[in-house]
């Protein structure tokens, strides 16, 4: 899945530059502003069905971690009770080096992303390219 997501996020790099991306793309699922709780039962129903989602713009809040043995950035989403917890990947927009251009481990974060789906790959089927990242210090604002 390094390899995908590596790949896929060179080809998007060149649209970008080439002018092909478009800010004004409207978002298919904004859950920036429900509480995890939803969010947490959205990303759940994503993963029992990802081909359902395949290429619709997320906006999301969770938590950041980074797994550095297979170089790959996670958007984590709790229930409300914070016992249960999904980690997706996602691949930022622009290139990034961790830990330098990255939030800490655990912070909260938003990002705004496409889900693209690669049954190709059986390690990881799916997960967020084209990310683009917030974080402040303290917490993302409301």
């Amino acid at each position: 899945m390094k390899h995908f997501l590596t790949l896929v996020c060179a080809i998007i790099l060149c649209s970008v530059s080439l002018g092909t991306g478009s800010p004004e793309t409207p978002i298919d699922f904004d859950l920036s502003t429900v509480n995890r709780g939803i969010t947490y039962a959205q990303m759940l129903q994503v993963c029992n069905a990802p081909e359902d989602y395949d290429g619709k713009l997320f906006r999301l809040k969770g938590k950041f971690n980074y797994a550095e043995t297979k170089e790959i950035a996670r958007i984590i989403f709790s229930d409300n009770s914070g016992c249960c917890e999904l980690a997706m990947p996602f691949c930022p927009a622009q290139a990034l080096v961790y830990p330098d251009d990255y939030p800490p481990l655990y912070s909260d974060i938003m990002i705004t992303a496409k889900l693209v789906v690669d049954q190709n790959d059986p390690d990881m089927p799916f997960g967020f390219v084209e990310a683009t990242l917030e974080w402040e210090e303290e917490g993302i604002a409301e």
